[in-house]
Order: structure tokens, then C-alpha cells, then sequence
């Protein structure tokens, strides 16, 4: 076999192996995208049962509090809290990565909120975390963020008791957060939200005509009312912020997808270009052969 064939079948293979490669690579793009979008219309519709539970936490609210007694104070409610107390800045980012420039919006805006007014940060997220401290946001506490969303709740749990804990116990006298909100297209805009102390004139104007019958002391259901309304809304930011990271990483594998299917679609082409000349370079060996027979009369 001449030198210049033997090059040739090995580009050709080699071109065969690349494509077979890049054809891999766009069945996991596929694979992640999909995921993705059914993460997304899941936790959807979870979000959904929170804010109705939410809504039964707010007028429950209603009804109990104008049963408490004039001047009565109750654990986690009060003023807004901007009186020189310890803050913690609460910030929901991604566990894992493929989402584009999700965390570093969420994280420049902790960053003007911690410029701003100061504060400890606390991160849901453990890629988001380490984005945060290379920014040179140095990082209270963390915690993993959900990877599905079954386990949105159970983390939100868990950021919850350690947060009312410590604001129980005096750590710290006010709790706010930053979040995504999921928006149509795969955006998401960046809120924020005031979780502790809570502010129960939200509340006036959600009692019924008929008095609720209590088996606890008025101050106690209250209490118990404010810890759950404070998961609720707890819940109801790290659903939304589940959804906006899933939705940024459905948008990054739509792209990723788009480019390795054009990759894909390029080596083909090439590799069909490699194996023609190939056939080309064959039938004129043939026909030269041929000839150089013809003329010593074989």
C-alpha cells in the first residue's frame, strides 16, 4: 500500500472515532437537557402546593392575631429589624455547575447587599459557595443545594431550624434573602424578600366573621404561626430558586446541544469528503494498473 492511501485510511478512521466521540457527547447534551425540563415542570408544580399552603398560613394568621393581648410580643415578629442587629444574608444557589452565569448574578447582588448594609452570608449551594468565596464573599454557613425536587423541602427544613435558631437564640436579629425567580423563556429575575422579623400588619384583614376555636394560648399559636409562615416562605424561595437553576441549565444544553450537533454534522461532512477521495484514489490505482497491463500484453 502506497504511503499517501495508507494516510488517507487513517484520517478516515480517525475522523470515524472523533465522530463517534462527538456522537456520545450529543446523547449526554440530550440527556442533561431533558432532565432538566422535566425538573423544571416538576418543581413547577410543586411550587404550586406551596403558595397554597402559604395562603392557608396567612389567613390562619389572620384569625389568630387579633386574639392576642395588647402589647403582647411574639418571638420573631417586631419591626423590620434595621436597628444595628446582626444580619444574615441568606442566598439560594446552584449544588452543581452547567448553568451559565447563574450563581454570578446571585452572587454580585449579595455582594451590593453586603456593601449596602453589611451582614454574614449564608449560601444553599455547595458550587454557588465556592463562586462566592472566590469572589472574596466570605461564606457563615452552607449547605447542599436539592438535586431533584423531592429534596427541596427537606433542605429548606434544614436551613430553616438553623436559622430560627439562631435568631431565637440572639445570633442574629434579622434573616433576609436573595432568590431567582423562574420567568418564561428560561430567565430568571434576582428578588429579594425580609424572612425575620416578620412584619404581622401583612397580615391584618385576613380574619374571618367567626372566631377559630384555639387549643393553645393565643401568643403560642402565633408563634408557632410566625416559625411556620417563615418556613413556608422559606420553601416557597428555594422551589423558585430550584426551578431558575434548572431552567439555566436547560438553556446551556439547548446551546451545547445546538453546537456539538453542528460539530457532528461538520466531521460527517468531512469524513464523507476523506472517504470519497479514498474510493477516488482506489478506482484510479484500478485504471492505471489496467492500462500498465494492457500495454505488456497481459
Amino acid at each position: 500500500m502506497r504511503v499517501g492511501r495508507k494516510a488517507e485510511v487513517e484520517r478516515y478512521t480517525q475522523l470515524r472515532q472523533r465522530i463517534g466521540s462527538v456522537h456520545d457527547l450529543l446523547e449526554v447534551t440530550a440527556a442533561m437537557r431533558a432532565l432538566a425540563a422535566v425538573r423544571v415542570q416538576q418543581a413547577q408544580q410543586a411550587l404550586t402546593g406551596i403558595r397554597q399552603y402559604t395562603t392557608v398560613i396567612t389567613d390562619a394568621m389572620g384569625e389568630a392575631l387579633p386574639l392576642l393581648s395588647p402589647g403582647v410580643e411574639v418571638l420573631g415578629a417586631g419591626a423590620d429589624g434595621r436597628d444595628g442587629r446582626r444580619r444574615a444574608l441568606l442566598l439560594f444557589l446552584s449544588e452543581h455547575g452547567f448553568v451559565g452565569a447563574f450563581n454570578e448574578h446571585l452572587v454580585a447582588r449579595a455582594a451590593e447587599e453586603l456593601e449596602r448594609e453589611g451582614g454574614e452570608l449564608f449560601v444553599v449551594g455547595g458550587r454557588g459557595a465556592l463562586i462566592a468565596e472566590e469572589r472574596g464573599l466570605p461564606v457563615n454557613w452552607a449547605i447542599a443545594m436539592a438535586t431533584h425536587p423531592g429534596q427541596v423541602i427537606e433542605v429548606s427544613q434544614r436551613v430553616a431550624i438553623e436559622l430560627y435558631r439562631r435568631f431565637a437564640e440572639g445570633e442574629i436579629g434579622r434573616i433576609d434573602l436573595v432568590f431567582p425567580c423562574y420567568q418564561a423563556g428560561g430567565r430568571s429575575t434576582v428578588s429579594d424578600l425580609s424572612l425575620l422579623p416578620l412584619d404581622l400588619a401583612r397580615f391584618r384583614g385576613h380574619n374571618s366573621a367567626v372566631a377559630p376555636l384555639l387549643n393553645l394560648p393565643p401568643e403560642t399559636l402565633v408563634e408557632e404561626l410566625v416559625e411556620e409562615y417563615f418556613f413556608a416562605e422559606l420553601a416557597r424561595a428555594a422551589m423558585e430558586s430550584f426551578i431558575s437553576e434548572n431552567g439555566a441549565r436547560l438553556q446551556v444544553m439547548d446551546s451545547a446541544h445546538e453546537t456539538v450537533e453542528g460539530k457532528l454534522a461538520e466531521l460527517t461532512k468531512l469524513a464523507n469528503r476523506v472517504r470519497q477521495e479514498e474510493v477516488t484514489t482506489e478506482l484510479m490505482d484500478i485504471v492505471t494498473g489496467a492500462e500498465a497491463l494492457g500495454q505488456t500484453g497481459w
